[in-house]
């Protein structure tokens, strides 16, 4: 088993650690070269995980049990895990069988050390005894959780979202403006274009997200992952979802330009006109998110809800609203450090899943 395991190195997002992967590249555990801990996705992979980080950094290994923690989101509970090794990991050269098997003191001068191994009831052990004495009916468990889950919708150019532009679901799904709704530029842009025109409320909800798309765009180069427009069954949609080391986050755009406004517990309000549900409708969103993530993974997702007012002359925040981060557009850059929340694989598999249309159709 250990011949077919890989140990590669990672460094991004304040991160040094080495990751040791099955023969397909699944990662089933990594070593945190600053602290020394060592984590495994699952019990059963502890004493693989520590052997090969034995032989690739001995260092992070000392004398003493290494701390070892099974990930939150393995299957196996804290209960489940196996009893700590009592000898220590492993470290070249590895010890004879005859140095493993004490022998007796008569038996020198009676009999020789190799004949006498035979007839004894306890066969010759490597260095961790749980490992060669399991039962062969466990070893058939040692592949890690598949990276799609059963019935995670097909992917195909047609159904990837990643390519999906800001705006591109209400520009789909907005009604052809009548006689006198749209500007001249807008009629002669669509007919060049092909598509209806579109009236002015429409084209100033397309602005928006158009513009908070380029600035979710910034942030990819801080490691993040963004979709935009995600269709969903009623007609509506995700505006845009981000995905990333610091968790996902769910979007919402709204154009106010050159508007005063006001978000409390609740309620939003503009120009001190009648309150307005974006936060409650954020919630919503972040929820059915998180649900659709859910339905595919096998560790919990949480959803945070964004409200972002684009082009607001004032933007006033209520000390008491926690719920929900409100912001202009120009203040999505403090998403950017966000670490800690997902580790790279969980955020890789995450956006694997997202980008499917096919995972919202039952949203």
């Amino acid at each position: 088993m250990l011949e077919e395991l890989t140990v590669t190195a990672w460094q991004y997002f304040g991160h040094d650690r080495l990751y040791v992967n099955l023969p397909d590249g699944t990662p089933i555990g990594w070593a945190d070269r600053r602290t020394g801990g060592i984590t495994v996705v699952h019990a059963r992979y502890r004493d693989d995980v520590t052997d090969m980080l034995a032989r690739r950094a001995p260092e992070l290994l000392t004398p003493a049990e290494p701390d070892v923690r099974v990930h939150p989101g393995a299957f196996d509970t804290p209960s489940a895990d196996p009893p700590a090794r009592s000898a220590p990991p492993v470290k070249p050269p590895v010890p004879s069988a005859e140095s493993l098997v004490p022998s007796a003191e008569p038996r020198p001068s009676g009999m020789p050390p190799a004949p006498s191994a035979e007839p004894r009831p306890v066969p010759p052990a490597p260095p961790a005894p749980p490992r060669s004495a399991a039962p062969p009916s466990t070893r058939p468990a040692r592949s890690a959780p598949p990276l799609r889950p059963a019935g995670l919708p097909e992917l195909t150019p047609e159904t990837d979202l990643a390519s999906q532009r800001p705006g591109a679901t209400l520009r789909a799904t907005a009604p052809e403006a009548g006689p006198g709704e749209s500007g001249l530029l807008e009629r002669l842009s669509s007919r060049v274009q092909r598509r209806r025109p579109m009236d002015a409320a429409r084209r100033k909800e397309l602005l928006g997200e158009r513009r908070t798309g380029a600035e979710l765009g910034r942030l990819t180069r801080h490691g993040w992952r963004v979709l935009h427009s995600i269709p969903l069954p009623d007609g509506g949609d995700i505006d845009h979802l981000l995905i990333g080391p610091g968790g996902v986050f769910s979007i919402r755009t709204e154009y106010h330009p050159q508007q005063s406004v006001r978000a409390a517990d609740d309620t939003v309000t503009v120009d001190d006109g009648d309150p307005r549900p974006y936060i409650t409708e954020c919630r919503a969103e972040a929820a059915l998110v998180q649900q659709a993530l859910e339905r595919h993974t096998d560790f919990p997702v949480t959803v945070q809800p964004v409200l972002v007012l684009v082009d607001a002359a004032s933007l006033d925040v209520a000390a008491t609203q926690t719920g929900i981060r409100v912001y202009r557009e120009r203040q999505l850059s403090a998403l950017a450090p966000l670490s800690g929340a997902l580790t790279a694989h969980e955020a890789d598999r995450l956006y694997d899943i997202a980008r499917r249309r096919g995972v919202w159709a039952g949203a």
